[in-house]
């Protein structure tokens, strides 16, 4: 018995030796779960990874959006006016734009000497440029380019999100990243993204027409090409497949005819202003395109000095919703109320 207390009093807490071993829990629970994500404990990926929900298959993805901006290799002017301004953003290290990967995409094949020549100094310079040495660039080859920079990016990141823009398009891209990563119908696997159109009809002359075409009187609904996002499977879809796939001229209706068959979330969003000419100007715009160099040094200065995207807004016409309760050919009318 007298043995028995002896252990009693020997297994006694000791309070002071209680409260250095809570405080050391403590810091090591603050350390690895602290809210600014910066832990000295855990890896910088896995931080990352984590913040976004990225896993797959047990792997860390590598990125969160993957951008690609289609350009020509005579487009310098276009790629250099947008690295100075809304791919400027970038480069601010207290924001998480580490988990954003960006390249303009161009074909090199039969590119003339002196050209090539400028395209691997600009390369040299900025490391940012896919170059796709088996593709011709001209208009006609935009849909290969678009199957082949989905095909690269599949095969060389795991990504979340990819975005299409072209050269002449401002992305608010701190704007496309918050949206992402706070609205949940935007961060399905099955994400479509852009601003849609359902009643164009197929083109029969000029540089679109279309002799290929054989499934209806109007193109199939697709994300206008000026700039769109797709989830990550449907990138992989594209990357897999296209190649038995049948192709038109223009690469946004081809995207939109390819996907028509499969479980989609369209998100239609009046705040990209993508149609074939620029709606005008208004804060609201997060994807403006058809955008000259001068009118994208314009917008990233007022983003800078008031943090609103145009000088002074206007609008040279109205846009819409897409109504997708009726059939698509009176899915766009225009309202006056939308810039």
């Amino acid at each position: 018995m007298i043995h028995f207390k002896r252990k009693i009093k020997y297994m006694r807490i000791n309070p002071a030796k209680c409260a250095v071993i809570a405080l050391v829990i403590v810091v090591f629970v603050y350390l690895w779960y602290r809210p600014d994500d910066r832990s000295p404990l855990r890896p910088r990926r896995l931080i990352e990874s984590y913040r976004f929900g990225l896993r797959d298959s047990g792997h860390f993805l590598d990125t969160y959006l993957v951008v690609m901006i289609v350009t020509a290799p005579k487009n310098s002017l276009q790629r250099n006016t947008i690295r100075k301004t809304w791919l400027s953003q970038l480069d601010k290290q207290d924001r998480p734009y580490k988990e954003i990967r960006y390249w303009f995409v161009m074909g090199t094949k039969s590119l003339p000497e002196i050209d090539l020549s400028n395209v691997r100094k600009e390369q040299k310079e900025n490391g940012d440029l896919l170059l796709l040495d088996d593709l011709e660039d001209s208009y006609d080859k935009l849909t290969m380019k678009l199957a082949l920079m989905c095909e690269w990016a599949v095969k060389n990141w795991k990504f979340q999100v990819l975005m299409k823009v072209d050269d002449d398009t401002f992305v608010r891209i701190d704007k496309i990243l918050w949206e992402l990563k706070v609205n949940p119908y935007k961060s399905v696997e099955n994400l479509y993204w852009g601003y849609f159109y359902g009643k164009a009809h197929v083109k029969q002359s000029g540089p679109w027409k279309e002799t290929d075409w054989k499934l209806c009187d109007y193109y199939l609904p697709y994300a206008r090409g000026g700039g769109y996002l797709l989830a990550y499977d449907l990138v992989q879809f594209v990357a897999r497949n296209w190649r038995m796939f049948q192709t038109y001229k223009s690469e946004d209706v081809t995207l939109g005819a390819w996907l028509a068959p499969l479980q989609l979330t369209r998100v239609h969003d009046t705040r990209f202003d993508t149609e074939y000419k620029s709606r005008g100007c208004s804060n609201r715009f997060i994807v403006s395109h058809k955008q000259s160099p001068q009118d994208m040094e314009d917008k990233h200065a007022s983003i800078l000095s008031t943090d609103n995207l145009c000088k002074r807004e206007f609008s040279s016409f109205h846009g819409y919703e897409y109504n997708w309760s009726v059939p698509p050919s009176q899915c766009c009318v225009r309202s006056e109320n939308i810039p």
